[in-house]
């Protein structure tokens, strides 16, 4: 690992943390096309302050690859308790699939 590979990792993290990613995957409920979603835990999530349950949230619209000229937005809102473990989900504009999602 080179000086400047060095300095990167630490200013924007390493590539290969999946212990700090949680993943998941959505089917579009127009074209069904599965479309992966990648949440960085130490970076996307916003603190809630007093808001009832959870200590974190994330509200992401994923769209899929266009490939069927289908451009629908699918929206995803994860909650997650203080050791950033999904507590809840919800979507709109698709599904879930399976219930194996990766942390």
């Amino acid at each position: 690992m080179g000086f400047l590979d060095k300095i990167a990792s630490f200013l924007f993290g390493s590539r290969g943390e999946k212990g700090n990613v949680y993943r998941t995957t959505v089917r579009c409920s127009r074209c069904g096309e599965e479309i992966p979603v990648r949440v960085d835990l130490g970076h996307e999530l916003t603190p809630r302050y007093g808001e009832g349950e959870g200590a974190y949230f994330v509200h992401k619209g994923v769209v899929g690859s266009g490939e069927n000229r289908c451009f629908q937005t699918v929206d995803v809102r994860l909650t997650f308790d203080a050791q950033k473990r999904v507590i809840s989900r919800e979507i709109s504009g698709g599904t879930f699939v399976g219930a194996d999602d990766e942390v």
